[in-house]
């Protein structure tokens, strides 16, 4: 690699690697510590008499006991007798005696079992009962173990499989999506009750996370201060840092509710929002760019995620479709493609693919054999659900060996819609992909709604509610908090499956924003999976590498360069940050591994360094004489705060020894002026081209047009000689808007043999070029009335290049009173080397590169 030598000999590249290395030695350390060992029986909370008589069997015990307990305990052949399926059956018991006691919840077997009081501790292989979950069975049980369910008709309890027998049977292929969805919502048990704490809380998550710390005794963290905030929102609903004026007036603002309002604003920011999550998306649906490596297996989706993420589509919407491309959509027919059936190989991935993403639930092993580390799945229950992906029935293979056992469509899920289904198996392919997608989003579907909301809380806190992600269980890798993910799953049900809306709730919590603090954050080892999680703090997660390039733009002032989501271009660079060169396989989560090409990229990388060293942050601080302007600029640029005062003494001690043995200019660098108010010399203007005396710019009199409505022109052409462009020039000109008549837009055309370089600002109403081309580059708003405005435009902008010739120039406006002087060009300027290394040593370092 060609690198200049300041780069490599600067203490402040030594100090970010110094920094980066004790980060991660922090976060070894951190990951090794033990949990404390958990106590031989789960400990109980006083009960209150008055609270228990509002708990109701047929809205919160039934589904815990069906969701916790049915698998061994269900109404056919339960386990030593005892069936949780109804009171009735609680009351009689089993071979043990009865399982409750009315109003003696301590007494009760029930309570013995599954607090782990008597042996073995219950449920089996399920995962302990959380606190509140025991606090509700004994309150229940106190208030006399009442059976309410006979008051409630109409109603199913659904959840993970347990289906409540008398649930009618129907057939509802005639109903469209939208009509399903309204009548299961309403078929839904209520939501879990959210806990009452004495903690701080900004809306439900937080009584239910703040519940916990209770249990545990534990105090209540303090939230992140305004710098923390505003940079980790913007990195998660933008995927870039802010600006430096929107972090400062962001701090700046003193009204009490600015942090709901960023989130609305930011959130409301579509084009950044799709951008945002466009690489999550394409990761996960094997998304296949052009720039990819290897034969693509799916699609390429980027234009159909673009579409629906920026309109914020239902996303039960979104999974219908994409399993189902025969759905009435106008975007429907982008998805064709992504389920694929040519054999059995495909087949069979195209289902697995669809259970991981959509349902968080790991069922690829079950292809081959009955999968050995979830018994939930057999070989023949996974080839059941297989056939919904093929025009007929799929075969057993078992490890290559064919069974001559083909098994018709079953979905994973005893829901009652799928009961309905297979009384009615369609035998062609279009009618099975309509079937199964309806299942698979169908609100009695216990995990397609806790899938997405979990891997919200994971992208967000860092941490999954469910650990892994994509291993969603019936028996073991319980939730740590099962409630509350039970509530935001019904919540976004509720709620249309609007993911800006359960975004909004997770980002406006406390709880999201709590003060990162290393030795509380939770961690997750597959080698402890039960290893206890209270959420008291985020965790630390590192910056994807469409974050990290973003936010190197955003800090160096390239406000028009292109999002890196969009960018198809994989480099070494791009591949050590961690995004793949090619999209062969699914794939949910990145690496947060440190990699030794990583450290090498960005200590010795071309284009890692060509980034820092290019923009107008870097230029335009080369001009700066002041260190400590420079260093409090910079940190603004980078961490959204000021610089600490050690840091503030560390900068200016460097900044001040190198740049005073530097020739770096002393004020801003010399307008190279083409023309005043009159064309060049040897042109004539083509359009009417009027002086303006009565609006003088350094003593000259500028020009202008007759105050019209619609749209005008002054321009010129073959002016001698023209004037030649260098890499990094800017173009510049002067202009002034009538405050009493401002324009609707004013452009700016540029001529080397054609007019097809342009710069507008306010509307875009003037139809010369292509929009969102060089032939028509939008710049903003309108520059402010009443004032000499210099209006800059990079030449890379509007297409021209390193010795371009410049003949002709055009300023044109629609409606309005405008006048324009002086125009030519900005040399570009060399930025310091001493900048530069700034610049590196702060986005090199753990604060720029993770979000905490």
């Amino acid at each position: 690699m060609n690198q200049p030598k300041h780069l490599k000999t600067t203490p402040h590249h030594f100090k970010a690697v110094a920094l980066a290395t004790a980060g991660l030695l922090s976060l070894v350390a951190w990951a090794a510590t033990a949990a404390p060992p958990a106590p031989s029986a789960i400990p109980v909370r006083p009960l209150d008499p008055v609270e228990a008589k509002s708990v109701s069997y047929n809205k919160q015990i039934k589904p815990l006991l069906g969701l916790r307990c049915a698998s061994c305990h269900g109404a056919s052949s339960p386990s030593s007798g005892l069936s949780v399926m109804s009171v009735a059956s609680l009351l009689k018991g089993g071979a043990r005696g009865p399982a409750i006691v009315a109003g003696k919840p301590d007494a009760s077997l029930l309570v013995q079992y599954v607090r782990g009081i008597k042996s073995p501790r219950m449920p089996i292989g399920n995962g302990a009962l959380s606190v509140d979950e025991i606090h509700l069975i004994r309150e229940w049980i106190l208030a006399g173990a009442h059976d309410d369910s006979a008051d409630k008709t109409g109603k199913t309890v659904v959840d993970e499989g347990v289906i409540d027998p008398s649930a009618p049977l129907e057939d509802e292929s005639g109903l469209t999506l939208a009509e399903i969805r309204a009548k299961h919502l309403a078929r839904l048990p209520a939501p879990p009750r959210i806990p009452g704490v004495s903690a701080p809380t900004f809306n439900p998550i937080d009584n239910f996370i703040a519940a916990k710390w209770r249990e545990m005794k534990f105090p209540t963290p303090p939230v992140c201060d305004d710098a923390a905030f505003v940079r980790r929102a913007y990195l998660d609903v933008v995927g870039m840092i802010p600006t430096e004026s929107q972090a400062s007036a962001f701090i700046a603002d003193k009204t009490p509710d600015k942090r709901a309002k960023l989130v609305d604003t930011l959130l409301a920011r579509d084009d950044d929002y799709a951008a945002a999550w466009l690489p999550w998306w394409e990761d996960a649906l094997a998304s296949n760019g052009s720039h990819q490596g290897g034969t693509g297996t799916r699609p390429n989706l980027e234009k159909w995620l673009t579409t629906n993420l920026k309109v914020n589509r239902p996303y039960d919407e979104m999974a219908a479709e994409l399993i189902d491309p025969n759905t009435p959509s106008p975007t429907a027919a982008m998805t064709r493609g992504w389920i694929r059936n040519d054999d059995h190989v495909e087949t069979t991935q195209s289902a697995a693919y669809v259970a991981q993403v959509f349902l968080g639930t790991g069922v690829k092993c079950a292809s081959c054999h009955n999968h050995f580390l979830n018994p939930e799945w057999t070989q023949r229950k996974f080839m059941g659900y297989a056939s919904y992906f093929a025009p007929k029935d799929v075969e057993v293979i078992r490890c290559e060996v064919h069974e001559g056992d083909f098994v018709p469509p079953t979905f994973l899920f005893n829901q009652p819609a799928a009961r309905s289904a297979a009384m009615h198996i369609p035998s062609d392919l279009d009618n099975r992909l309509k079937q199964v997608s309806r299942l698979v989003v169908d609100p009695q579907n216990p995990r397609f709604a806790k899938c997405i909301v979990n891997r919200l809380w994971k992208r967000y806190l860092g941490l999954g509610l469910v650990e892994p992600a994509d291993d969603f269980r019936a028996e073991g890798n319980a939730p740590s908090h099962p409630q509350l993910l039970n509530w935001l799953a019904d919540d976004f049900m509720r709620h249309g499956y609007d993911l800006k809306h359960t975004i909004r709730l997770i980002l406006t919590s406390r709880t999201y924003q709590l003060r990162y603090d290393p030795t509380v954050a939770d961690t997750y080892s597959a080698s402890s999976p039960d290893k206890p999680r209270y959420v008291r703090s985020p965790s630390l997660r590192r910056l994807t590498e469409e974050q990290l390039l973003d936010s190197v733009n955003v800090m160096m002032g390239n406000k028009d360069a292109p999002r890196a989501a969009y960018d198809e271009d994989s480099t070494a660079l791009t591949r050590a940050l961690g995004r793949s060169a090619s999209r062969n396989e699914i794939s949910t989560s990145r690496s947060d591994d440190v990699a030794v090409v990583q450290a090498l990229e960005l200590l010795n990388g071309e284009e890692y360094s060509s980034r820092v060293t290019s923009g107008a942050f870097a230029r335009t601080m080369s001009q700066e004489r002041d260190p400590a302007q420079i260093a409090g600029r910079a940190y603004w640029s980078a961490y959204s705060r000021p610089p600490t005062s050690q840091e503030l003494s560390v900068a200016k001690k460097f900044l001040r020894a190198e740049i005073a043995s530097s020739d770096a200019p002393s004020k801003p660098v010399i307008e190279n002026v083409w023309f005043d108010s009159a064309p060049p010399s040897g042109t004539m203007p083509a359009d009417p081209w009027t002086p303006a005396p009565e609006m003088p710019f350094f003593g000259k009199a500028s020009h202008t047009v007759p105050l019209a409505d619609g749209p005008h022109e002054q321009h010129f052409v073959d002016a001698k000689p023209a004037l030649t462009l260098n890499n990094g020039d800017q173009l510049f000109a002067y202009v002034y808007i009538d405050p009493a008549h401002p324009p609707r837009e004013l452009m700016l055309q540029w001529n080397d043999g054609n007019w097809e370089h342009r710069a507008y600002w306010g509307e875009n109403l003037i139809d010369y070029g292509a929009s969102g081309s060089a032939a028509r580059h939008e710049m903003g708003a309108l520059p402010p009335a009443g004032q000499w405005v210099r209006l800059a435009v990079p030449a890379d902008k509007v297409g021209l290049g390193t010795a371009a010739q410049i003949g002709g120039m055009s300023f044109d406006q629609v409606g309005g009173r405008v006048y324009f002087n002086r125009a030519g060009v900005i040399p570009a300027v060399k930025p310091h080397p001493a900048i530069v290394d700034m610049v590196w040593a702060l986005t090199s370092s753990p604060e720029f590169q993770y979000i905490h």
